[in-house]
């Protein structure tokens, strides 16, 4: 009677719909009285492809621990500056909404440059650090060396280092930073918007925000092609993220009773949308990431405010 009981539970909770994709083994990799201790975890990363290290609620520390759930639970309590296993994170300014790990050591002078100027850590590129004050965007490299500066715009950095995408006056733009010239313009119903680089820097994922359509626009072709959002009605941003090899999409389509998220569902989709499917439904995931190999994603239920761990399988 038990164990018909646990598997009816198991399918409610994880229901891992079939497809070209699966997202299987899903497992929590935090217990109970490591949830009470961080408060609820938040923005999971991969340190590799066998730790995850995420923020606690309430910024109490930052937390690393193995994928498979085994092992103990790390906390460091002063995070602004940790090196671990000759890496470095660093994080994205003054209020610490965000942080990046670095696969090489960063010199001290990054850190007083973020500090004293106020800015925010926008990315980490090609070796490059790119920080955002009011009126520019500064480039400096791992030492703390100035390399370049352009104007403020709110758009994302392609891999490389050498292009950047932006919304001005509804537009999408694609420009060469050295050259200034426009790769790509094209219009969009929407002044602002949040752009998300596939790793190979052929194509970007662009959501739109609220009740908007989101696409992913091919920088070789010029065409767009619109990410299937379902049924849902969105409560702000999608949250996304490539696999290494810039072909496939992963996102997240919520849904909310007009007050709070209540369900989402984690979907895959081709970068042409010629395939996609949904990997997991009935949770609550609003932070998600997936594995440096591309073989697992990391999210976070906050139904339970735990941290779960699923491996990624092509049939």
């Amino acid at each position: 009677m038990r164990k018909r009981i646990f598997i009816i539970v198991s399918v409610v909770l994880f229901t891992e719909l079939y497809g070209r994709w699966k997202l299987v083994n899903v497992h929590p990799i935090i217990t109970e009285e490591e949830k009470i201790q961080t408060r609820g975890a938040i923005i999971p990363q991969w340190l590799d492809e066998k730790r995850i290290i995420f923020r606690g609620g309430k910024w109490r520390g930052v937390y690393i621990k193995n994928a498979d759930g085994k092992g103990k639970l790390i906390k460091y309590k002063k995070p602004c500056k940790i090196k671990i296993d000759g890496k470095n994170l660093v994080f994205g300014g003054r209020k610490k909404l965000s942080f990046f790990v670095t696969p090489f050591l960063v010199s001290e002078r990054i850190y007083k440059i973020i500090e004293s100027t106020g800015s925010i850590l926008l990315n980490i590129v090609k070796d490059t650090f790119i920080l955002r004050g009011k009126e520019k965007i500064w480039f400096f490299d791992t030492l703390g060396n100035f390399i370049d500066t352009i104007k403020f715009v709110r758009g994302s950095v392609s891999p490389d280092g050498k292009k950047i995408a932006y919304i001005e006056d509804g537009k999408i733009i694609v420009e060469d930073i050295k050259t200034k010239k426009k790769m790509l313009k094209e219009s969009v119903s929407s002044k602002m918007g949040k752009i998300e680089w596939a790793p190979n820097g052929k194509r970007f994922f662009l959501n739109l925000g609220v009740k908007r359509h989101s696409y992913i626009f091919d920088i070789e072709t010029g065409k767009r092609y619109l990410v299937d959002i379902g049924k849902f009605r969105r409560s702000g941003w999608i949250e996304s993220d490539w696999l290494p090899d810039g072909e496939w999409l992963i996102y997240n389509i919520i849904e909310d009773n007009g007050f709070d998220v209540i369900a989402s569902e984690l979907w895959i989709t081709k970068w042409d949308g010629s395939e996609k499917t949904c990997l997991i439904a009935n949770l609550v995931i609003l932070d998600h990431a997936v594995s440096p190999d591309g073989t697992q994603i990391t999210f976070v239920n906050h139904k339970d405010g735990k941290i779960y761990v699923g491996k990624l399988i092509k049939e």
